[in-house]
């Protein structure tokens, strides 16, 4: 599916938005109350809309480390959070092998 244009409106408040078709919305599976997450591309100058699938976890980094992890987002122009995400699951990944024998 291929939308090419939206149109975006400005509400009586001042605040400016866009719809998107049902058809979108049905075939994404989204629904009333979904919480989505907005990530910004600025090297793409586009942004992707996702479900959240996630719970909320707090992470206790030190500055060296929440830097280390910001510059790799960065470089892979995605959220902060994005790249958490695939740290995680990388680890996870790793502890879910069969351990190699020596």
């Amino acid at each position: 599916m291929k939308i090419s244009d939206v149109e975006i409106k400005e509400s009586v408040d001042g605040e400016l938005y866009f719809t998107l078709p049902d058809e979108v919305f049905d075939r994404l599976e989204w629904k009333e109350g979904d919480e989505l997450i907005w990530d910004w591309r600025p090297k793409h100058n586009d942004f992707v809309i996702t479900k959240s699938r996630y719970e909320t976890i707090e992470l206790d980094l030190s500055d060296e480390v929440f830097t280390g992890i910001a510059r790799m987002a960065h470089d892979n122009d995605i959220t902060f959070n994005k790249q958490i995400e695939l740290i995680l699951k990388e680890f996870i990944d790793t502890c879910n092998e069969p351990p190699h024998d020596v």
